[in-house]
């Protein structure tokens, strides 16, 4: 039920956008490709130049159409384009106001183009946007009036304050450009829409909706995309220093097909950007490892994880052998998120925007030094900007970052990246192509054809939801499913033996075969859950284990100064062995039965659309479909039977 709810809200959210697209689009000029490039030539280092694409969407954006889209995969050079379309505007009296989902993105954004830059809510609070529930629950945006009282605000006195109007007025004329735009929800879409309408500026969005999506309803780039007068999809890609490589990660990015997914991990495989590893210990190991390997070249790498967990154990790790190699003290601790110990010298990430200490959320520091009432930070990249907070703030707001989420990377640019297991296909990408000179994705499986496997099926993203018929549909399939019953179809239906729209076409008992999967997914989700709860407790055991042997070793190393006899090691080492056999054997069967339930659950989720499909069909192509599914199969039994020769009884 809860599922039937989001996609009609989500297709609510698309018939108000869409409305608020069609109201504002209106064909315009694009400034002249000639004049785009001598002014690159002027605004850019010497020596470089925009390529085609990027100087069409530097012309779009610098343009007169109200909406514009400018879509393109990692390294497309999107923010030099920028710097250009900029200028440009500039030169003709305009201004380029760029935002981002989030005030980190933002911050890049506006370092790299040359200009100030906010955060999309930002700019949309800026202008009396604020979140509400509505009658039904709902989160939704609602609009105050200069002059009416701000609940989000307090004044001096305690009080409610009262709302003056936007500080940054946006005049008929301005761009608003939207950096990282795949990111962007349904919800600040719409209102930036609304402003968009009421101010007469154009807005542009700039990104790819394939890499990391919104925390929130997706699929506002994608109905802006299908909307824009003028549309520029970036090819060239620049990032990476193998050129080879950067083509691979075009087909990275969206395989057409299974075959094709393959083929990629194959090639991905063979060029050595792909890491095998039997258990969840031995690639964080391998995580581990690659900081070290590359932070001894004095180069950055992103180190990727599928959960916020799993990235904090490898941060902990991380800070463990710096301190055993002296690159950090443990004499000056402070407190971190979770009770994280955080040391002078750390890489840390802060998690929520403080305008009054001047920091991000998901920024980026190294801990210059700690004392009694707070912390100095130095930002990582090459801005220097060095900030003071509060013990308080690192308390609650900030955690080591030597690893972190696809949604803590993306926009970054680093040396060198890491892609750990169980990341889905967005995170994937964005992990895979931060590194300029390296990436790797690290694989559980037992063997290279079995990882070749994995990684394909990584690859293969589930269907969008990018129009309103598609949201529509949604809504439709998760009611059909909430209520047991087939939910007609108005579109023409897809063959039987169309593996991508019907992947159930081919089953001749469709109900029998449904009931098998399902009966198989709730023990599997109990037994998966089960091995979870194992694998932590073995994990917690093997940290006392080596923390055990730890303390023999610091004793036979002052014993040995002393004289004294050593203590044996023989037996907490047996203990040590036997805990990381036992973690190999779950993670093994972890492995196994996951795939198992990742088929199962996407047999119960195609069920109701196939099941529709053949209700809806006209009962000749009905029948001419059983027919075929029977021949298959009795085609592919008979093929069985001579592969396996004559039996004893003939």
């Amino acid at each position: 039920h809860i599922k039937s709810m989001m996609s009609i809200a989500t297709a609510s959210l698309k018939v108000d956008l869409a409305a608020r697209f069609d109201a504002l689009t209106a064909t315009g000029v694009q400034l002249p490709q000639g004049d785009v490039a001598a002014l690159a030539s002027e605004v850019l280092e010497e020596g470089r130049t925009l390529d085609e694409g990027q100087t069409a969407a530097a012309g779009a954006i610098a343009g007169t159409d109200r909406l514009v889209t400018v879509t393109g995969p990692a390294g497309t050079g999107k923010t030099t384009m920028l710097r250009v379309a900029r200028e440009a505007l500039e030169r003709q009296g305009r201004r380029m106001v760029v935002v981002a989902a989030t005030k980190k993105a933002a911050s890049v954004a506006g370092r790299e183009v040359g200009t100030t830059a906010s955060s999309l809510h930002g700019l949309l609070h800026d202008h009396g946007f604020r979140w509400s529930t509505d009658a039904t629950g709902r989160d939704v945006w609602v609009r105050l009036q200069p002059g009416q009282v701000d609940p989000s605000r307090r004044g001096a006195d305690g009080a409610p304050a009262i709302y003056a109007g936007p500080r940054t007025i946006l005049q008929a004329g301005d761009r608003v450009v939207v950096d990282e735009a795949g990111m962007v929800d349904l919800q600040a879409a719409n209102a930036l829409a609304q402003l968009a309408l009421e101010t007469g500026v154009g807005i542009a969005m700039v990104g790819d909706h394939l890499q990391a999506m919104p925390v929130g309803h997706s699929g506002a780039m994608a109905m802006m995309k299908r909307r824009s007068t003028t549309v520029v999809e970036l090819t060239a890609v620049h990032r990476f220093v193998d050129q080879e490589y950067a083509q691979l990660s075009l087909r990275l990015r969206e395989p057409a097909s299974r075959d094709e997914a393959i083929a990629t991990a194959k090639e991905l495989d063979a060029r050595g950007h792909v890491a095998v590893v039997e258990h969840g210990q031995a690639a964080r190991e391998r995580m581990v490892d690659a900081y070290f390997e590359w932070a001894g070249k004095g180069q950055d790498v992103a180190l990727v994880t599928s959960t916020n967990e799993e990235a904090q154990q490898i941060n902990e790790a991380i800070q463990a052998r710096r301190v055993q190699l002296g690159q950090v003290s443990d004499r000056l601790v402070t407190v971190g998120q979770n009770e994280q110990r955080i040391l002078v010298g750390d890489v840390v990430q802060t998690r929520r925007n403080d305008a009054g200490a001047g920091v991000e959320n998901r920024a980026l520091w190294k801990v210059a030094d700690i004392a009694d009432d707070g912390v100095r930070l130095v930002a990582t990249g090459d801005s220097g900007d060095v900030r003071d907070v509060t013990a308080e703030y690192m308390a609650r707001h900030v955690h080591l970052a030597y690893a972190s989420t696809v949604h803590g990377v993306q926009g970054e640019t680093t040396a060198a990246a890491v892609v750990g297991p169980g990341v889905n296909a967005a995170g994937l990408y964005v992990g895979m192509t931060r590194g300029r000179i390296h990436n790797e994705a690290i694989v559980l499986g037992r063997g290279r054809d079995a990882a070749v496997d994995e990684l394909a099926a990584t690859m293969m993203r589930g269907a969008q939801e990018v129009t309103l018929d598609d949201a529509t549909a949604a809504a439709a399939v998760e009611l059909g499913r909430a209520a047991r019953r087939p939910v007609p179809s108005d579109g023409p239906v897809a063959r039987w033996d169309d593996r991508r729209r019907r992947p159930l076409g081919a089953i001749v008992d469709l109900d029998r075969y449904v009931a098998a999967a399902a009966a198989r997914v709730v023990p599997l989700r109990d037994r998966l859950d089960q091995l979870t709860d194992l694998t932590a407790r073995g994990e917690r055991t093997l940290a006392g284990v080596e923390g055990r042997l730890a303390a023999i070793d610091a004793r036979n190393h002052a014993a040995a100064a002393s004289g004294r006899a050593l203590t044996d090691r023989a037996t907490a080492e047996g203990s040590r062995d036997k805990v990381r056999e036992r973690l190999t054997q779950l993670e093994q069967e972890r492995a196994e039965l996951l795939e198992q339930y990742r088929r199962d659950t996407r047999i119960v989720d195609a069920a109701p659309a196939e099941a529709s499909a053949r209700t809806t069909q006209p009962p000749a192509v009905r029948g001419q479909e059983d027919q075929a599914r029977l021949a298959r199969t009795r085609g592919a039994a008979a093929q069985q039977s001579l592969q396996r020769g004559p039996s004893l009884g003939r």
